[in-house]
């Protein structure tokens, strides 16, 4: 027997001492960046939307937009509502898990080991560890990020590898949870509707001054410049807050009085000057 012993010791060396594990309780995190530039403008106006994720897989949009989308990229979209709310959710297919473990220094008869590796098995059940395909890893570590984990609870064990392959037991098995990671992030922005545009200006083109008037009868009345009442100097600054009549292709504006000389008492509060728009510099 004690040959025996000796023969296995030879060929095999003594047996290795098994290692305890630990398994981290978080893997991966998703933050989600989102942008939309500008914030507001008059309605309606284009802006610039970019996202990033990194660990997503896969992103939904929705509020303002909608749909499936890959976990970072840009767009342009109009911007038509007083508050458009952008919100991106996006979530991995799998996740991770930090392993970690004390490595033995002897084996079983107390003897100095020397180590030229590691084993990680992982698996769904505590029951099927033994059967599953192990990760080898080499030289020895004392860590592992077990990657692509579904969700759901799994199972993990270690054992150490000496020289001539020879392996320790396996160490107790430990579980983690994997609940998939999301992140998710909401952007409002909105438009106003633009200002009304400036009354038109312009300048007198003729010196004769009207007052005004209403001319026709019923249905047919119109406003329209009346009796001549005096004059204005040419290039002055016509009212374009006042009523604009056209009348034989011409067009009619109100005119300061101030600036009227009259030679005749004019019927009407409003005096009307012949006038031309003037572009904006």
């Amino acid at each position: 027997m004690k040959h025996a012993l000796a023969f296995l010791l030879f060929m095999f060396g003594p047996a290795i001492v098994a290692q305890e594990l630990t398994v981290s309780e978080r893997g991966a995190t998703i933050e989600v960046d989102l942008t939309v530039t500008p914030v507001s403008g008059y309605c309606p106006y284009t802006a610039n939307v970019t996202w990033s994720a990194p660990n997503a897989s896969v992103c939904a949009k929705s509020g303002y937009w909608s749909g499936q989308t890959t976990a970072s990229g840009s767009e342009t979209t109009s911007i038509s509502s007083t508050s458009a709310t952008f919100t991106l959710t996006c979530s991995s297919n799998t996740d991770f898990r930090d392993l970690s473990w004390t490595n033995p220094t002897t084996n079983t008869d107390n003897s100095p080991v020397q180590l030229v590796g590691n084993k990680v098995f992982h698996s769904p059940s505590s029951a099927s560890l033994e059967t599953s395909t192990p990760i080898t890893i080499t030289p020895a570590a004392t860590t592992y990020r077990v990657s692509g984990l579904p969700s759901g609870t799994r199972y993990f064990a270690v054992k150490a590898v000496g020289q001539g392959n020879a392996e320790s037991a396996m160490s107790s098995a430990v579980s983690a949870t994997i609940a998939l990671p999301s992140g998710a992030k909401t952007v409002t922005v909105g438009c106003t509707t633009p200002p009304p545009p400036k009354p038109p200006t312009g300048l007198t083109i003729a010196s004769t001054v009207w007052e005004y008037t209403i001319k026709g009868q019923g249905e047919n009345q119109r406003p329209a410049p009346g009796r001549d009442v005096g004059v204005i100097a040419l290039g002055t600054l016509c009212l374009g807050s006042k009523a604009v009549i056209v009348e034989d292709h011409a067009e009619y504006w109100g005119v300061p009085r101030a600036k009227v000389k009259t030679y005749r008492k004019p019927k009407s509060n409003l005096l009307l000057g012949r006038c031309q728009v003037q572009a904006e510099s």
